[in-house]
């Protein structure tokens, strides 16, 4: 065959397959659906990639009620799957037969194996970054709010802002999600599992030990680890706290933050590790909690131990040098509950009082401030403190208070872009609030009758919200984190 025949027959195979009118604006189209068709393929292999290695979990058929019955009674993780032996997709990882109930212990038991959480089912928690944020319904249904770049909110792989609280799709039954940066979101199911989605470079999404996933649009298993009850994220890394007292990280291990033993200077980039490696020198700990560089846990008897960076005092050690390895917090006896802000560490006492280190309290003054490098007492102006953040407070009379910087209108005052302020001031128009969250500027606070109020960036273009607005409407307890 001549080059010339060739071409023309070439030439009419093409013309079979594309309609001769075809326009700029339909090939666009065209190229668009092929890409986010290789992307869904890509996503949903993830999924069925992490399926496939979830840890210690028994492979049931679905309609195999014995099957599930047996793993259940040993205390084993399920993974559900069709007759083909092919894992079903996340949002159909609930083991069904079985009554969604909260025992007072704290056991969920929505299916699976019963999850001995640190925080459990029946509780209405928040976890935001500065653009976007997740709210924990009582029933263990993840919603979301805020910048949706990366489907980090909606978890369906569209990319426009998520502009009201909207139940986070392909998500299962949740104990436990938190925000990893603005672009990156994780939750611990009631199957124990870890999923993660959205984008993120420093290996949070997994990867093959050389090169990470840097995207995921859809809430998906992370291989290596099962068994988990909560979850933590940092700034380049998180953390799994396991059902059985230990505590698992994933990511870069930057500032000491993974509790490897190493420590990176100040500007330095530390190793990745794609699957989570567990903390060695730590267990019977029962919550976890992350900052930007630094850990805290709370171990079964009532000890506070950190480990990370330690720049502005935030492992309360008595000094501001990092540690590569667990280290017990002085002075602490009888926690109850932990939180870590970005630079900062909280611990509630059996007696209801707050103990903070780092920078976590107001200055009260102008100038340069010390770094708190040990636990102390709130100042009297926060006295019946009942909830504290980076911040912001929650006070027993069920009024809010702030302090700080009021760029983004993070003190819900309806002050502008150039207010600081170096003492609690009061929130505007809150009443009855139990629980406070802070992320990175958006703040969040509670009411006993389930309204979530939010103020600051809203996730969207425009100017931020000044006061607090409602974000949603949730039944609500007072525990957790």
């Amino acid at each position: 065959m001549n080059f010339d025949r060739l071409s023309r027959v070439l030439a009419s195979t093409l013309l079979l397959c594309v309609p001769v009118a075809t326009s700029a604006q339909d090939w666009g189209r065209i190229l668009e659906d092929q890409v986010k068709q290789r992307a869904n393929r890509a996503a949903q292999e993830a999924v069925d990639k992490g399926l496939d290695a979830a840890e210690d979990a028994v492979r049931c058929v679905v309609t195999d009620q014995a099957c599930i019955e047996r793993a259940q009674e040993a205390g084993e993780d399920v993974v559900l799957t069709n007759k083909k032996g092919k894992p079903l997709p996340p949002e159909r990882q609930v083991v069904t037969g079985t009554n969604a109930s909260t025992e007072t212990s704290g056991e969920s038991s929505l299916g699976g194996a019963a999850v001995a959480s640190p925080i459990g089912l029946g509780e209405t928690r928040v976890a935001a970054s500065a653009a976007h944020t997740l709210v924990i319904a009582p029933d263990g249904t993840l919603f979301a709010q805020g910048r949706n770049d990366y489907s980090q909110s909606s978890g369906d792989g569209r990319k426009d802002s998520v502009a009201t609280l909207t139940a986070v799709a392909n998500a299962p039954r949740v104990v436990d999600a938190d925000t990893c940066d603005i672009w990156c979101s994780l939750l611990a199911g009631v199957d124990g599992r870890v999923y993660v989605w959205g984008r993120h470079d420093f290996g949070v999404l997994g990867g093959d030990g050389r090169n990470n996933i840097g995207e995921l649009d859809r809430p998906t298993p992370l291989p290596g680890i099962g068994n988990v009850v909560d979850v933590e994220g940092c700034d380049r890394a998180s953390a799994a706290l396991r059902r059985d007292g230990t505590v698992w990280m994933w990511g870069e291990d930057r500032g000491g933050v993974m509790g490897t033993g190493k420590i990176t200077g100040e500007y330095e980039s530390g190793e990745e590790y794609h699957r989570p490696v567990r903390v060695k020198g730590i267990d019977e700990v029962t919550q976890i909690a992350c900052g930007r560089e630094h850990m805290l846990v709370l171990r079964r008897d009532g000890t506070v131990w950190t480990w990370g960076s330690n720049k502005e005092g935030q492992l309360g050690v008595g000094d501001t040098e990092p540690r590569g390895r667990p280290t017990q917090v002085a002075g602490l006896a009888g926690v109850t509950r932990i939180r870590a802000s970005r630079y900062g560490s909280m611990a509630l006492l059996g007696d209801g009082s707050w103990r903070v280190w780092g920078t976590v309290g107001p200055p009260m003054k102008a100038g340069g401030v010390p770094p708190v490098s040990v636990p102390i007492a709130l100042p009297s102006v926060l006295a019946g403190t009942v909830d504290v953040d980076y911040g912001i407070a929650a006070l027993a009379d069920g009024t809010v208070r702030t302090w700080g910087d009021n760029t983004f209108g993070f003190l819900g005052t309806g002050q502008g872009v150039d207010v600081f302020v170096y003492q609690p001031v009061k929130v505007r128009g809150l009443g009855g609030i139990v629980r406070v969250w802070e992320g990175y500027n958006r703040a969040h606070a509670l009411a006993a009758d389930g309204t979530l109020y939010y103020w600051g960036p809203t996730g969207r273009s425009g100017s931020p919200n000044r006061v607090p607005v409602v974000l949603g409407r949730i039944p609500v307890t007072t525990g957790g984190q």
